[in-house]
Order: C-alpha cells, then sequence, then structure tokens
C-alpha cells in the first residue's frame, strides 16, 4: 500500500496521525495512550509537505513493521508517551530526524531498521527508558547515527554506522 499527501501546496501536520484516543484525564499528566496498533507493508511520505509521515504522541504495545517512512520536515516517525512499542524492519529516508522518541516513550525496540540519508539524526531517543537499538543501518545521515538524550536503560548492539556527520 501508499499512504500519502496528494493535494499539492498543502501543508500538513503528518500523513497518519494516531493522535491519544483522549487528553489528559481530570489530574493526570499524560494523555491515555492509543494501544495494539499494527501497521504493515505501507509506504508513508509526507512529500516533504507535512512535519512527519507518521505521528503517534501516545502510543502502547503496538507494531509498526516493513514500512517505509521517507520526506518529513521534522521526523519520519515520532513516538510519544506510552509503552512496549516495536519498530522492525522499517525504512527511514529524507526526513528531518528518521526516528524520534519522546515525553516518556518507554520500552521501544528498534530492530533491524535502515536510517539512510536523512537531513538530521538517524533515531534521536529524549527522555524514557529501556530501549533496544539493534541490528540497524545508519547510513548518509546529515547527523549523528544515533542521540539518547536524558534515556535510561538503552541498549544499543550489532548496528552498522558508516557516513553519517557526528557534528
Amino acid at each position: 500500500g501508499y499512504l500519502s499527501q496528494i493535494v499539492a501546496g498543502v501543508h500538513m501536520h503528518a500523513v497518519l496521525n494516531l493522535s491519544c484516543l483522549s487528553g489528559p484525564t481530570e489530574g493526570a499528566a499524560a494523555p491515555i495512550p492509543m494501544e495494539n496498533v499494527y501497521i504493515a507493508d505501507l509506504s508513508v511520505s509526507a512529500a516533504g509537505l507535512a512535519n512527519f509521515s507518521v505521528f503517534a504522541p501516545g502510543i502502547a504495545r503496538s507494531r509498526f513493521q516493513r514500512l517505509q517512512i521517507d520526506s518529513a520536515r521534522t521526523a519520519g516517525l515520532s513516538i510519544g508517551y506510552g509503552w512496549c512499542n516495536y519498530v522492525e524492519f522499517c525504512y527511514f529516508g529524507g526526513n528531518g530526524v528518521g526516528l524520534h522518541t519522546y515525553n516518556s516513550a518507554d520500552n521501544i525496540d528498534v530492530l533491524d531498521c535502515i536510517f539512510e540519508g536523512n537531513t538530521g539524526t538517524g533515531i534521536y531517543m529524549s527522555g524514557g527508558a529501556q530501549y533496544n537499538i539493534i541490528g540497524n543501518v545508519l547510513e548518509g545521515n546529515g547527523g549523528p547515527g544515533i542521540i539518547v538524550f536524558g534515556a535510561e536503560g538503552v541498549t544499543i548492539s550489532s548496528n552498522y554506522y558508516e557516513s553519517n556527520n557526528d557534528k
């Protein structure tokens, strides 16, 4: 399948917006995340017209598999508050950042993906805990292959890096 912004000249926030089921409940600091989402075998292109190809500000127990995610201004895939998410066998290219996680995105496995030719970093993880970044290719990105900031329990293993800008 192919999912893309098709109206020329129109700027979108995200091609695929997986916003939370609801806002914060009374007194709660975080939204209630969507759960058990499975997205596979799609090409999701922002075509330079959207900030994100896939935007998931609150998501849990979900899988992103065999996706081609490209040409987003800010990030190809953005995952916020949530837990137990898997990103597997995906291609990220031509985005600002390939994969961006933030706001207590916990227990995320990034396995066997390709991050190639993004204008910024391949993977940027800000906050959260329990990340496994294993078996990925990070090549030709405009920033470092991986940046981890303020996260705990991070395993980075058996990744291939080439021609990323480390500055």
